[in-house]
């Protein structure tokens, strides 16, 4: 069939056990935040971010909290601390400061991916998700 299945994937899953890591956090599929991307900043440990609209200033933005269940993107946790005064339910990153490190357009933290959930159509997608452990449809 070619309905949609949902694959959930806990990655790194004793990570989010550090003392120094602040999250978790999560970020929502969108056309900065595919599978593809993903699947990089798993595996770079990165999370990188641009300015907003209509602001020249780099960010890396996020939700405070878990990924939703059922909700497509990534959850993960980081060492760096988020900035204050941002809106509640909101997380943010600019810098350049301690553990936020700007080149050029973006703004760039280290994280650990600790879950990464996206539709799966077939074939096309299959090396995005490379073991998953709970496969939902």
């Amino acid at each position: 069939s070619n309905k949609p299945k949902m694959i959930m994937e806990q990655v790194n899953p004793n990570e989010s056990e550090k003392a120094d890591e602040h999250g978790p956090y999560h970020r929502l599929k969108s056309p900065t935040q595919t599978a593809e991307v993903a699947s990089l900043q798993e595996s770079s440990k990165q999370i990188w971010g641009r300015p907003r609209r209509y602001s020249d200033i780099p960010q890396v933005q996020a939700y405070v909290g878990p990924l939703p269940e059922g909700a497509e993107g990534i959850e993960f946790t980081t060492a760096a601390r988020p900035d204050s005064g941002t809106a509640p339910g909101h997380a943010r990153w600019t810098g350049p400061r301690e553990g936020v490190l700007i080149e050029g357009d973006y703004a760039k933290i280290d994280a650990t991916v600790t879950k990464r959930q996206y539709q799966w159509y077939g074939d096309g997608k299959k090396e995005i998700h490379k073991n998953p452990l709970a496969v939902t449809s």
